[in-house]
């Protein structure tokens, strides 16, 4: 159980950059 936890919380931290530079580039696009 908590060794899922941890997964996730370590995927949202991965995710939440990649998004953020997704949107930061789209954003210097428009």
């Amino acid at each position: 159980m908590a060794l899922n936890e941890k997964i996730e919380s370590l995927c949202k931290e991965l995710q939440l950059p990649i998004l953020n530079k997704q949107h930061y580039e789209l954003s210097n696009l428009s």
